[in-house]
Protein backbone atom coordinates (compact mmCIF):
# COMPACT_ATOMS: atom_id res chain seq x y z
CA UNK A 1 0.00 0.00 0.00
CA UNK A 2 2.78 2.38 0.90
CA UNK A 3 4.64 1.52 -2.29
CA UNK A 4 1.60 2.16 -4.46
CA UNK A 5 0.98 5.44 -2.65
CA UNK A 6 4.55 6.48 -3.24
CA UNK A 7 4.27 5.68 -6.93
CA UNK A 8 1.12 7.78 -7.17
CA UNK A 9 2.70 10.68 -5.33
CA UNK A 10 5.76 10.92 -7.56
CA UNK A 11 3.94 12.49 -10.55
CA UNK A 12 2.07 14.81 -8.21
CA UNK A 13 5.32 15.98 -6.64
CA UNK A 14 6.85 16.48 -10.06
CA UNK A 15 3.87 18.59 -11.14
CA UNK A 16 4.07 20.67 -8.01
CA UNK A 17 7.80 21.19 -8.54
CA UNK A 18 7.23 22.19 -12.15
CA UNK A 19 4.50 24.59 -11.08
CA UNK A 20 6.81 26.15 -8.49
CA UNK A 21 9.55 26.57 -11.08
CA UNK A 22 7.04 28.09 -13.50
CA UNK A 23 5.75 30.53 -10.89
CA UNK A 24 9.29 31.66 -10.12
CA UNK A 25 10.43 31.74 -13.72
CA UNK A 26 11.61 35.13 -14.99
CA UNK A 27 12.05 36.70 -18.38
CA UNK A 28 14.45 39.42 -19.41
CA UNK A 29 13.62 42.25 -21.78
CA UNK A 30 16.31 44.40 -23.32
CA UNK A 31 16.94 46.65 -26.29
CA UNK A 32 20.11 46.04 -28.26
CA UNK A 33 22.40 48.64 -29.77
CA UNK A 34 20.30 48.70 -32.92
CA UNK A 35 17.06 49.47 -31.09
CA UNK A 36 15.61 45.97 -31.39
CA UNK A 37 13.63 44.59 -28.42
CA UNK A 38 14.50 41.10 -27.17
CA UNK A 39 12.95 38.72 -24.63
CA UNK A 40 14.76 35.73 -23.16
CA UNK A 41 15.00 33.61 -20.03
CA UNK A 42 18.72 34.41 -19.83
CA UNK A 43 20.57 37.69 -20.03
CA UNK A 44 23.49 37.95 -22.47
CA UNK A 45 26.61 38.92 -20.56
CA UNK A 46 27.54 41.78 -22.83
CA UNK A 47 24.03 43.24 -22.84
CA UNK A 48 23.72 44.01 -19.14
CA UNK A 49 25.62 47.30 -19.49
CA UNK A 50 22.85 48.62 -21.79
CA UNK A 51 20.16 48.01 -19.17
CA UNK A 52 17.27 45.58 -19.00
CA UNK A 53 13.99 44.75 -17.30
CA UNK A 54 12.95 41.54 -15.50
CA UNK A 55 9.41 40.14 -15.66
CA UNK A 56 7.81 37.37 -13.62
CA UNK A 57 5.87 34.41 -15.00
CA UNK A 58 2.72 36.53 -15.13
CA UNK A 59 4.33 39.21 -17.28
CA UNK A 60 4.64 41.72 -14.47
CA UNK A 61 7.72 43.89 -14.36
CA UNK A 62 9.56 43.22 -11.14
CA UNK A 63 12.87 45.01 -11.66
CA UNK A 64 14.54 47.52 -13.96
CA UNK A 65 18.30 47.78 -14.27
CA UNK A 66 19.38 51.11 -15.72
CA UNK A 67 22.11 51.28 -18.38
CA UNK A 68 25.64 51.76 -17.11
CA UNK A 69 26.62 55.43 -17.15
CA UNK A 70 29.30 56.67 -19.50
CA UNK A 71 32.32 58.50 -18.11
CA UNK A 72 30.79 61.82 -19.16
CA UNK A 73 27.51 60.93 -17.44
CA UNK A 74 29.33 59.92 -14.26
CA UNK A 75 31.25 63.18 -14.23
CA UNK A 76 28.03 65.15 -14.83
CA UNK A 77 26.30 63.29 -11.99
CA UNK A 78 29.20 64.04 -9.64
CA UNK A 79 29.09 67.69 -10.62
CA UNK A 80 25.35 67.82 -9.92
CA UNK A 81 25.88 66.32 -6.48
CA UNK A 82 28.69 68.78 -5.76
CA UNK A 83 26.50 71.66 -6.93
CA UNK A 84 23.62 70.54 -4.71
CA UNK A 85 25.98 70.32 -1.72
CA UNK A 86 27.30 73.81 -2.46
CA UNK A 87 23.76 75.21 -2.71
CA UNK A 88 22.89 73.69 0.66
CA UNK A 89 26.05 75.19 2.17
CA UNK A 90 25.24 78.64 0.75
CA UNK A 91 21.71 78.41 2.14
CA UNK A 92 23.03 77.64 5.61
CA UNK A 93 25.51 80.52 5.44
CA UNK A 94 22.82 82.89 4.17
CA UNK A 95 20.44 82.05 7.01
CA UNK A 96 23.20 82.15 9.61
CA UNK A 97 24.60 85.50 8.42
CA UNK A 98 21.42 87.53 7.99
CA UNK A 99 18.46 87.69 10.34
CA UNK A 100 16.23 89.81 8.10
CA UNK A 101 15.87 91.36 4.65
CA UNK A 102 17.03 94.65 6.14
CA UNK A 103 20.34 93.06 7.14
CA UNK A 104 20.86 92.02 3.53
CA UNK A 105 19.99 95.46 2.23
CA UNK A 106 22.41 97.10 4.65
CA UNK A 107 25.20 94.71 3.70
CA UNK A 108 24.56 95.34 0.01
CA UNK A 109 24.60 99.10 0.53
CA UNK A 110 27.90 98.99 2.43
CA UNK A 111 29.57 96.74 -0.14
CA UNK A 112 28.43 98.85 -3.09
CA UNK A 113 29.42 102.06 -1.32
CA UNK A 114 32.94 100.71 -0.88
CA UNK A 115 33.15 99.79 -4.56
CA UNK A 116 31.78 103.18 -5.59
CA UNK A 117 34.44 104.93 -3.47
CA UNK A 118 37.18 102.85 -5.10
CA UNK A 119 35.79 103.64 -8.55
CA UNK A 120 35.66 107.35 -7.76
CA UNK A 121 39.28 107.32 -6.60
CA UNK A 122 40.41 105.55 -9.77
CA UNK A 123 38.47 108.03 -11.92
CA UNK A 124 40.16 110.95 -10.16
CA UNK A 125 43.57 109.40 -10.83
CA UNK A 126 42.61 108.86 -14.45
CA UNK A 127 41.52 112.49 -14.86
CA UNK A 128 44.83 113.72 -13.39
CA UNK A 129 46.85 111.45 -15.66
CA UNK A 130 44.90 112.57 -18.70
CA UNK A 131 45.68 116.20 -17.83
CA UNK A 132 49.36 115.31 -17.51
CA UNK A 133 49.19 113.54 -20.85
CA UNK A 134 47.75 116.61 -22.53
CA UNK A 135 50.43 118.85 -21.02
CA UNK A 136 53.27 116.50 -21.95
CA UNK A 137 51.98 116.11 -25.49
CA UNK A 138 52.11 119.91 -25.80
CA UNK A 139 55.64 120.00 -24.38
CA UNK A 140 56.88 117.34 -26.76
CA UNK A 141 55.36 119.17 -29.72
CA UNK A 142 56.91 122.47 -28.57
CA UNK A 143 60.39 121.00 -28.04
CA UNK A 144 60.29 119.24 -31.37
CA UNK A 145 59.22 122.46 -33.09
CA UNK A 146 62.15 124.29 -31.51
CA UNK A 147 64.41 121.33 -32.29
CA UNK A 148 65.42 120.89 -28.67
CA UNK A 149 66.32 117.19 -28.80
CA UNK A 150 67.16 116.36 -25.18
CA UNK A 151 64.14 118.08 -23.56
CA UNK A 152 61.89 116.57 -26.21
CA UNK A 153 63.20 113.06 -25.47
CA UNK A 154 62.78 113.55 -21.73
CA UNK A 155 59.24 114.81 -22.17
CA UNK A 156 58.47 111.92 -24.53
CA UNK A 157 59.72 109.42 -21.92
CA UNK A 158 57.50 110.97 -19.23
CA UNK A 159 54.61 110.93 -21.69
CA UNK A 160 55.08 107.20 -22.34
CA UNK A 161 55.08 106.56 -18.57
CA UNK A 162 51.88 108.55 -18.11
CA UNK A 163 50.22 106.78 -21.02
CA UNK A 164 51.15 103.38 -19.53
CA UNK A 165 49.63 104.47 -16.19
CA UNK A 166 46.46 105.55 -17.97
CA UNK A 167 46.12 102.11 -19.55
CA UNK A 168 46.56 100.47 -16.13
CA UNK A 169 43.97 102.72 -14.51
CA UNK A 170 41.48 102.09 -17.31
CA UNK A 171 41.97 98.33 -16.93
CA UNK A 172 41.49 98.65 -13.18
CA UNK A 173 38.29 100.63 -13.69
CA UNK A 174 36.96 97.94 -16.00
CA UNK A 175 37.68 95.26 -13.39
CA UNK A 176 36.07 97.23 -10.56
CA UNK A 177 32.97 97.97 -12.64
CA UNK A 178 32.64 94.26 -13.40
CA UNK A 179 33.07 93.48 -9.70
CA UNK A 180 30.32 95.92 -8.84
CA UNK A 181 27.96 94.27 -11.30
CA UNK A 182 28.76 90.84 -9.87
CA UNK A 183 28.11 92.08 -6.35
CA UNK A 184 24.79 93.63 -7.34
CA UNK A 185 23.67 90.43 -9.06
CA UNK A 186 24.84 88.27 -6.14
CA UNK A 187 22.94 90.33 -3.56
CA UNK A 188 19.83 90.34 -5.73
CA UNK A 189 20.04 86.57 -5.99
CA UNK A 190 20.74 86.16 -2.27
CA UNK A 191 17.81 88.36 -1.36
CA UNK A 192 15.43 86.38 -3.55
CA UNK A 193 16.74 83.10 -2.11
CA UNK A 194 16.49 84.43 1.45
CA UNK A 195 12.84 85.30 0.89
CA UNK A 196 12.24 81.86 -0.56
CA UNK A 197 13.87 80.10 2.38
CA UNK A 198 11.96 82.22 4.87
CA UNK A 199 8.68 81.97 2.97
CA UNK A 200 8.50 85.74 2.56
CA UNK A 201 6.54 87.38 -0.25
CA UNK A 202 8.37 89.20 -3.01
CA UNK A 203 8.11 93.00 -2.80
Amino acid sequence: MNTRLSILLVPVAAMLLASAVLVHATAFRWVDEHGRVHYSDTMPAGQARLGYAIYDAHGRQIKVVEPAKTEAERVAAQQQVALAVEHERRDRVLLATFTSEDDLEVARGERLAGLDAALALEQEKLAELQQQQTALEAQVASYEAEQEGVPAEEAATRLESVQASIIEIQASLTVKQAQKQVVEEAFTSDLARYRELKGLPAP
